[in-house]
């Protein structure tokens, strides 16, 4: 399991720049001492596994890596912007009112406010509409043996998703958002086909 967070690319003024929209992708993982020996590692050697995912240790990834990649990477973010952060709504979702994420985000100077994806609806959500599958083929590419082999092709797979992927995964969330507008809310609706390519060729 891991924690990703993208946000649409764009051109950075201050700095002359173009922000990739990437802010960051973290595992949940732990490290345990091996019961018993193996042909490849005596007992008590380090081993990693897939760690827990519930609200502890969802805040805790919140406030040691996403909070501080926002104010690292994010364009703008220092001159006073509100942040959004959209989460999906697992069991370890973290109230939007949470006064430890409140408490940190207000220590790096940042104003940030927790939202919820809308219940059942995959098609407001850019990382289940395209990016994940990304992810996923660039991942399949390499041939991990371990988990920390896996962890590190996951890393890399992300980092070299191309802006332009993330930029259509946001172009389809909006045309999403459109159509559950129409559909006064619901999600009685097909992800539409709006010609990302082409308009991304033409801008």
């Amino acid at each position: 399991m891991t924690l990703a967070a993208v946000t649409r690319p764009r051109w950075n003024a201050p700095s002359g720049s173009y922000y990739d929209g990437k802010l960051g992708i973290w595992p949940f993982i732990v490290q345990e001492s091996a019961v018993r020996s193996s042909p490849r590692r005596p007992a008590g050697t380090l081993i990693t596994k897939e760690g827990r995912v519930n609200k502890w240790t969802y805040r805790k990834m919140l406030i040691q890596h996403l909070l501080p990649a926002v104010r690292e990477r994010w364009p703008s973010v220092c001159n006073g912007e509100v942040v959004r952060v959209q989460q999906d709504n697992t069991p370890a979702y973290i109230s939007p009112m949470d006064t430890q994420i409140v408490a940190a985000a207000a220590e790096l100077g940042l104003s940030i406010e927790l939202c919820c994806q809308p219940p059942n609806s995959l098609d407001l959500n850019c990382l289940d509409l395209d990016l994940f599958s990304a992810i996923q083929a660039h991942q399949r590419l390499r041939t991990p043996l371990s988990i920390e082999e896996l962890v590190e092709a996951v890393k890399a797979a992300y980092w070299e998703l191309p802006p332009s992927t993330i930029n259509a995964a946001f172009l389809s969330l909006q045309g999403s958002m459109d159509l559950c507008i129409l559909d006064g809310g619901g999600n009685a609706f097909k992800p539409p086909h709006i010609g990302k390519a082409k308009l991304q060729r033409e801008s």
